[in-house]
């Protein structure tokens, strides 16, 4: 479900930058990935990434779990989210 990548030199195969990373989430993994062996926080971020209705954000932003940052992206998500620019 999760990939990361890095940036590396052509050559020496060296890091362009240690805090450049690309994260790529398979939402069609989600529903059979393991929550007892995987990271509980990744989890949670590509269930918000994958709410496709304001029925489920709603949904998810009920729950009592969620640590402040997540709050906090959507809170941000639903300032942005009606915004035609941007």
């Amino acid at each position: 479900m999760h990939t990361k990548f890095h940036i590396l030199e052509a050559i020496d195969q060296s890091k362009f930058t240690d805090p450049l990373e690309i994260h790529v989430l398979e939402h069609s993994k989600l529903n059979a990935y393991n929550r007892d062996i995987e990271s509980e926080l990744l989890i949670d971020w590509a269930e918000f990434l994958s709410l496709n209705s304001e029925e489920k954000l709603m949904d998810f932003k009920d729950r009592t779990d969620l640590p402040e940052g997540k709050l906090k992206a959507i809170e941000e998500f639903e300032r942005i989210k009606d915004d035609p620019n941007l």
